[in-house]
């Protein structure tokens, strides 16, 4: 075999374990508008007025994103891990449950999605990571102190504009919107800020899917 034709061999071998070493191209962090979350569905608990954390979630590019990977990689949830301070505090805080015990969430989020990137993270790296990332964004603030945009029924807002007032401060990464309403005559209102980052989750990326449910023209956020 030449030399070149050897090269060649490697350099396919490479292409494909690095194809199949990586099952997702880049993260969302998903954070929940809780009064809007409680107007689609009821909660057992009072929703708070501040974001909160949906989910970190591994997506492609292409095709199905990747889903429950504990048997991939053998490793399931641990609860232990969320109850160690002060990491416990931090998703009590940031990341609870409306809908029942926080413990069950966090169990949910971490086997359908966090399974998924422990090419990455550790169960314990993936919720740290989340956490500081919402801190970080700190996208309430960021709305209502730096942009002037305020939760407030009555005001019609631009999902661009919305879009564009959070980008500005994320290094001009665009970020996903996702609403609910707009049946039985209740407006469309912002239920769901996504926040794209590369693979490791260290770079604020544009989000390539377009926002869900949110038409075109005007947005409520109360």
């Amino acid at each position: 075999m030449s030399s070149q034709s050897f090269l060649l061999t490697i350099m396919l071998t490479l292409m494909l374990c690095i194809s199949k070493a990586y099952i997702y191209d880049y993260l969302v962090l998903s954070i929940q508008w809780p009064p809007a979350l409680c107007r689609a569905q009821p909660c057992t608990k009072y929703p708070a007025t501040r974001f909160g954390v949906h989910g970190l979630w591994p997506n492609v590019y292409q095709g199905n994103d990747p889903s429950s990977c504990g048997g991939q990689f053998g490793v399931s949830f641990d609860p232990n891990v969320c109850y160690t301070p002060p990491l416990r505090n931090d998703l009590n805080n940031i990341w609870p449950n409306y809908l029942g015990r926080n413990i069950d969430f966090w169990r949910h989020e971490w086997d359908i999605h966090g399974s998924c990137v422990q090419e990455v993270f550790n169960q314990n790296d993936y919720f740290i990571h989340a956490v500081a990332v919402f801190n970080a964004a700190d996208i309430y603030n960021l709305l209502t102190s730096e942009a002037g945009i305020k939760p407030d029924f009555n005001k019609n807002l631009n999902p661009t504009m919305f879009k564009n007032a959070i980008a500005s401060k994320l290094d001009n990464a665009t970020p996903q919107l996702a609403c609910s309403g707009g049946i039985n005559g209740l407006p469309i209102e912002i239920k769901e800020i996504r926040i794209c980052l590369n693979h490791l989750g260290d770079q604020y990326i544009n989000c390539p899917r377009p926002d869900s449910n949110c038409g075109t023209s005007t947005v409520k956020w109360y």
